[in-house]
């Protein structure tokens, strides 16, 4: 599958998943405005896909956030079991926290995104 048809492939999840079903009441706003950066790693283990993560987030934090207020990182591969994807979420949200401090971050913060992102992130589970 190349990156173009991975793209597409979360492009059509947003659309039906996120935005339709209302799961973040941000996602919609910022996708419209075509300020959603897409990056597919290749990443060929763990490491990897969080040393893609680090650099995403940094590139994020130099961003205009007018031009790119989010990024997705998709890794189409690496993580096919949900499980071993939460796990790894774990690490994720460890990158986060040393990127909160960046101005990028602060803006989010202070308008309450991140309790408003694990709420959400909560009440997913509780579907699943």
């Amino acid at each position: 599958m190349s990156d173009e048809d991975v793209i597409a492939a979360m492009r059509q999840w947003i659309e039906k998943a996120v935005i339709g079903l209302n799961l973040c009441p941000f996602a919609k706003a910022v996708y419209v405005k075509n300020q959603v950066r897409f990056v597919v790693s290749h990443a060929p283990h763990l490491d990897g896909l969080l040393e893609d993560l680090d650099r995403e987030l940094d590139f994020l934090a130099a961003a205009d956030p007018e031009a790119v207020d989010t990024t997705l990182l998709i890794h189409p591969t690496l993580l096919p079991d949900f499980l071993d994807f939460n796990d790894f979420m774990q690490l994720a949200e460890a990158a986060l926290e040393e990127h909160r401090n960046s101005p990028h971050f602060k803006q989010y913060a202070a308008n309450g995104v991140f309790p408003l992102v694990e709420q959400r992130q909560a009440e997913f589970f509780e579907l699943i």
